[in-house]
C-alpha cells in the first residue's frame, strides 16, 4: 500500500525546518556510563532484598550459594541483554533478550511481593498475631508467579477500543469516518514481523478511512527496520496512512526507520501538514512535541493539550492558515501499550508492547 495525499484542494505542505542541534560528544559515554551503573547498582539491590527476604520467610528451600548465584546472574541480565540489544540482531540475542525481559517481567511481581511479606509480617507482631513465615512467603510470591503469567498471556492480546473525537468545525465530508490510531507497537527483539502482520490484519478488518501511526513503531535497538516493517505494505486504506517519531525511534539516527517506512507506503510527517478533504493533519516528532512556543514561531500553530486518543487539539494563530480544521498527530500516552484508535467514529486498537 503506497499513501497518496489526497485533498479537495492543494496540499499546503510547508518548507522543512532544518535545525541544527549541538553535539555532546566529549561525555557522552561517561554518561551512559553512570546511567548503566546507576541502573545495574538499583537492580542489584533490588536483587538482594528479594533474596533477603525469600530466605528470612523460607529458610527450608535451596541452598543459599545456589539461591545467590541464580538470583545474580539474572539481575545483570536485563542490563546485559539491553546493551548486546542495541549493537546485534541475531537470533542468539533475541532469545537472550527475551528471556531477561521475561524475567524483569516477573521480577516487578517478586519485588512487590517481597515488600509486601514485611508488611503482613511486622503488622501480625504490631496487633500480636502470629502467622507463619513460609505460609505468608508462599501466599504472597505463589500470587506473584500467577500475576507473571496472566502478564505472559495479556502481553500477546490486541485489544481495541472504540472512542468518538469531536473536532470544531469538522467538514462534512468527515462526519462518520473511522480513523485507526496505532502506537507503541515496539518493534524489535520482542515484537517482529508476525507481530507487525497481526495488527494490519486487525486494521484491515476495522477497514479505517485513516490510520495513523504515532510513534514507538519501533524499539530503538538494533534490528533490521525494512523486515519487521514489510507487513505495513499490505496496508490500505482510503486516505492513506501517516507517521510520525516516538522517543523510541530518536534513540540514534532516525533515518533509517523513516527510509523503512517510506518504503513499506506509509506517508512519514516530519514537523509536518497535509489536508485532506478539508482537514489539517500535522505531524509532530516526538523531540518537538514538548515545546508548543517552537511550533507557534515556526508554524503559527498554538497547541491545546487535552488528552484524546494520544494527541492533540490545535488551532492556527495570524501566522497560519485559519482556513480549515486541524488535527494534531504527536505521541501522548501514558501507557505502553501498543495502539490503534481513530478519529470521528473511533476505534481503538490496542496491543500490548
Amino acid at each position: 500500500m503506497t499513501t497518496q495525499y489526497i485533498s479537495e484542494e492543494p496540499l499546503a505542505v510547508p518548507s522543512p525546518v532544518v535545525e541544527i542541534r549541538p553535539r555532546e560528544t566529549s561525555n557522552i559515554r561517561v554518561r551512559i556510563g553512570g546511567f548503566v551503573a546507576a541502573i545495574q547498582s538499583i537492580l542489584f539491590l533490588a536483587h538482594w532484598f528479594v533474596y533477603q527476604t525469600w530466605t528470612f520467610f523460607r529458610v527450608d528451600l535451596d541452598p543459599p550459594s545456589i539461591t545467590q548465584a541464580v538470583l545474580a546472574l539474572l539481575s545483570v541480565s536485563f542490563v546485559a541483554a539491553s546493551l548486546l540489544a542495541f549493537r546485534y540482531f541475531n537470533p542468539f540475542v533475541r532469545l537472550f533478550y527475551r528471556i531477561a525481559a521475561t524475567w524483569m517481567g516477573f521480577f516487578n511481581f517478586f519485588f512487590v511481593a517481597a515488600g509486601m511479606s514485611w508488611f503482613v509480617y511486622l503488622g501480625s507482631r504490631l496487633l500480636g498475631v502470629t502467622l507463619s513465615r513460609p505460609i505468608v512467603a508462599n501466599l504472597l510470591f505463589g500470587l506473584a508467579v500467577i500475576a507473571g503469567l496472566y502478564g505472559l498471556v495479556n502481553a500477546r492480546r490486541i485489544w481495541v477500543k472504540r472512542i468518538t473525537v469531536k473536532l470544531p468545525n469538522m467538514p462534512s465530508t468527515w462526519r462518520g469516518r473511522t480513523a485507526a490510531l496505532v502506537s507503541d507497537i515496539h518493534l524489535g527483539h520482542v515484537n517482529g514481523a508476525g507481530f507487525m502482520r497481526r495488527i494490519v490484519s486487525m486494521l484491515t478488518r476495522l477497514q479505517p478511512d485513516i490510520v495513523f501511526i504515532t510513534g514507538d513503531l519501533y524499539d530503538g535497538g538494533k534490528v533490521d527496520p525494512d523486515q519487521v516493517a514489510a507487513p505495513l505494505k499490505k496496508l490500505s486504506t482510503k486516505f492513506g496512512a501517516y507517521f510520525v517519531t516516538g522517543n523510541h525511534e530518536e534513540f540514534s539516527d532516525s533515518t533509517k526507520y523513516l527510509d523503512a517506512i517510506k518504503g513499506s507506503g506509509i506517508g512519514v510527517l516530519e514537523n509536518d501538514k497535509v489536508t485532506i478533504n478539508g482537514l489539517q493533519i500535522v505531524g509532530v516528532n516526538d523531540r518537538d512535541s514538548a515545546d508548543p512556543g517552537r511550533l507557534r514561531r515556526t508554524y503559527g500553530l498554538h497547541v491545546e493539550r487535552r488528552r484524546n486518543m494520544g494527541s492533540t487539539y490545535a488551532r492556527w494563530d495570524k501566522a497560519g492558515d485559519r482556513s480549515h480544521p486541524v488535527r494534531v498527530i504527536r505521541r501522548e500516552f501514558s501507557s505502553t501499550r501498543p495502539t490503534v484508535a481513530t478519529i470521528p467514529g473511533t476505534e481503538c486498537l490496542q496491543a500490548p508492547s
